[in-house]
């Protein structure tokens, strides 16, 4: 059975409930930084919170490599997702309300992802703070999503801004949105209409 990495990540906007997931599946070991960059694949979620994005994010994934063949190593720095597995048996008897009585906020999701328990061949490894593939403050992130908005710029056009600013260190790095990625998303906010189109012709 093939056998790959699924690294997860998310980031929450500050004051709102907006925010994004991201994934990366690793093949190959011996890929460049700039090979594995280009594969990260972005998603923009709304009316979410920061554990349920996380889940939200693993599952837009799984769904993504849709493949029963291949053990998925799982790699996260969400503590919800890495004790789900332990908290299944009582979860499911409980039919999912807590202790005092109410159904649970991420019902759906918790049975979502106990199905893919039980149709993948999953394994879960606890990774650090610091290694995430989204490193933003919370200026920078609120910042961009004042612009990164799906309903205007489309699915793929988020991606493709997302996957430019995470990617460039002249314009975010170490977090932090610099001078040059402000200009950038004046003139992306400017010019929304152009973008629109570019995406259509794709």
């Amino acid at each position: 059975m093939q056998k790959i990495k699924l690294f997860t990540d998310s980031s929450l906007g500050p004051y709102n409930k907006i925010g994004f997931g991201a994934y990366l599946i690793l093949n190959d070991e011996n890929e460049s930084l700039e090979e594995l960059n280009e594969h990260i694949k972005i998603k923009r979620f709304e009316n979410t919170s920061s554990s349920k994005l996380e889940l939200q994010t693993l599952l837009w994934a799984l769904e993504e490599i849709a493949n029963n063949n291949i053990s998925i190593e799982i790699y996260t720095n969400c503590q919800n997702i890495i004790g789900l597995e332990n908290r299944r048996k009582k979860l499911e008897k409980n039919h999912f309300y807590s202790t005092s009585g109410k159904l649970m906020n991420n019902h759906d999701l918790y049975k979502d992802f106990y199905l893919k328990l039980d149709e993948l061949s999953l394994s879960f490894i606890k990774v650090n703070e610091r290694n995430t593939l989204i490193k933003l403050t919370n200026y920078t992130l609120a910042k961009l999503l004042e612009v990164f908005d799906v309903k205007i710029l489309g699915e793929s056009g988020v991606k493709n801004l997302m996957n430019m600013f995470l990617t460039n260190e002249a314009l975010i790095k170490d977090g932090d949105i610099k001078l040059q990625g402000l200009n950038t998303l004046d003139i992306i906010e400017q010019n929304c209409d152009k973008i629109l189109m570019w995406e259509s012709l794709e």
